[in-house]
């Protein structure tokens, strides 16, 4: 049983890059946009809130779909990060984004 199990997370892993990277190349462009608004107005401060909960109920699903422990959540909030950060997401942002995102699908027990 041990064995299967295993192999049940190396099949996951991709499933959980794969998502963790649509997630990014979607979010890349809008936390651009967003950083460049909440600098400017509260109207963009509100439209990047509304970014980090829809990314944060998007993990939180695909974590509940995929029935993710410790380490596919990890895993996870880990991908995501490198992606973001390979598309030169703006530091602060990435780090605030991550911050919610990370807490979010680790407080969740669904």
């Amino acid at each position: 049983r041990t064995g299967v199990a295993m192999l049940g997370g190396l099949f996951k892993s991709g499933r959980i890059d794969a998502f963790a990277h649509a997630l990014a190349d979607e979010l890349a462009p809008r936390l651009s946009a967003a950083a460049g608004g909440a600098r400017a107005s509260r109207d963009g401060v509100k439209q990047m809130e509304r970014l980090f909960a829809e990314a944060e109920s998007r993990a939180i699903a695909f974590s509940r779909e995929l029935r993710l422990g410790v380490y596919g959540k990890a895993r996870l909030c880990n991908s995501l990060r490198w992606r973001l950060t390979e598309q030169g997401a703006d530091a602060t942002l990435l780090a605030t984004a991550m911050e919610r995102i990370v807490a979010a699908v680790s407080r969740d027990r669904g």
